[in-house]
């Protein structure tokens, strides 16, 4: 909720002192799916996509929380001394940043005390990256075709978007991480299709140039295009980061 106050307070204030400025936001999010056509686990898929992503592009576009987890949540306690009127105000995005990975399938589950929400997200199905992510790229394309169709930003970048594998370097550094390379592949692919659809896609940015400190996940895991070895500081790019490079330069324009 204070996020949400301090980028609208923080894009008024560049809007003054920068008018030509360029202003957005960024929200991680996923392709959720119910995991059956059980009305439970349909209505619980939607309840899980309202906390994790229309609670935050819904007043990133000035409509304030959603009404249906705004109900849900005050029927299990959880916004007491909430003002729910104070995102209200739209910030005026010129673009919209995302981040996305993953497909996620929900069913309906007890509320958890700590959160409440009914929803658990089941283990990945079929092809995952090494830390457990389902791959789905069409996921991707429907995601940017749905934010598009439901908001309809002024502009969209990806600007997060990769996989883990276990890399396995060759004596002479070299990495031959084509499960990446066919993660990027097929991602890319979905984003071009979403522009074929419309959507008003501007970038794109493959998560993440280097190996490193993954967050929670720690140096335990690699999302890099190139080969970091941590011992020594060589740099060796992969075969998705040579996949990558090939890609913008014969698409640069």
């Amino acid at each position: 909720h204070h996020t949400h106050l301090a980028h609208a307070a923080g894009a008024a204030a560049v809007r003054r002192e920068a008018p030509e400025a360029r202003i957005g936001i960024g929200h991680d999010v996923a392709y959720v799916d119910p995991a059956t056509t059980r009305p439970e686990d349909v209505a619980a898929a939607v309840r899980y996509d309202g906390a994790m992503h229309r609670w935050f592009l819904d007043p990133s576009f000035g409509r304030g929380y959603p009404s249906d987890v705004v109900a849900w949540y005050e029927a299990h306690g959880l916004l007491d001394g909430l003002d729910l009127d104070a995102v209200a105000a739209p910030p005026g995005l010129d673009f919209l940043a995302l981040n996305y990975y993953r497909r996620e399938r929900v069913v309906a589950a007890p509320p958890a005390p700590d959160w409440g929400i009914g929803a658990r997200v089941l283990p990945a199905a079929g092809n995952q990256t090494g830390n457990g992510w389902e791959i789905h790229p069409d996921g991707l394309r429907s995601t940017l075709s749905r934010i598009a169709r439901e908001y309809a930003p002024p502009a969209i970048a990806i600007t997060e978007n990769g996989a883990t594998f276990e890399d396995l370097a060759a004596d002479d550094g070299a990495v031959s991480d084509i499960d990446r390379l066919r993660y990027l592949a097929d991602h890319v692919e979905a984003a071009a299709a979403a522009i074929g659809e419309g959507v008003p896609l501007v970038g794109y940015f493959a998560w993440s140039l280097l190996d490193n400190f993954e967050w929670a996940l720690g140096y335990g895991t690699r999302f890099g295009i190139t080969h970091v070895d941590f011992a020594t500081q060589r740099r060796t790019l992969k075969a998705s980061g040579r996949w990558y490079r090939d890609l913008l330069a014969a698409t640069r324009r």
